[in-house]
């Protein structure tokens, strides 16, 4: 398991952003230690789970990649509508996805 953490600066302590593989009840054990805390999913682990499901290729890992590196809403979803066009499947599976993780 690997666990990463940062201050983001926020004076009144709502500024910490854990960022782990999915491991089971990690979500909920920092929920209840830190419950202001941000806790998203590494993207590479996201990735190596894709390719499991059978969603592998360069092309889909580089959208994937694009995809998870949005900034904006519209930007994540032009870009997701980009993967649906390259594949309905892989479309389908990040959008079961919590976005934002």
């Amino acid at each position: 398991m690997e666990l990463f953490f940062a201050d983001v600066g926020c004076e009144n302590g709502n500024g910490w952003v854990f960022m782990s593989d999915k491991q089971k009840g990690l979500g909920q054990a920092i929920r209840d230690f830190m419950p202001t805390a941000e806790h998203r999913h590494c993207v590479r682990y996201l990735d190596n789970n894709f390719k499991i499901v059978g969603h592998s290729g360069l092309a889909l890992k580089q959208r994937l990649w694009v995809t998870a590196r949005s900034t904006t809403i519209p930007t994540f979803e032009a870009e997701i509508e980009k993967m649906l066009s390259q594949s309905d499947a892989a479309y389908r599976w990040l959008q079961e996805r919590l976005t934002n993780h």
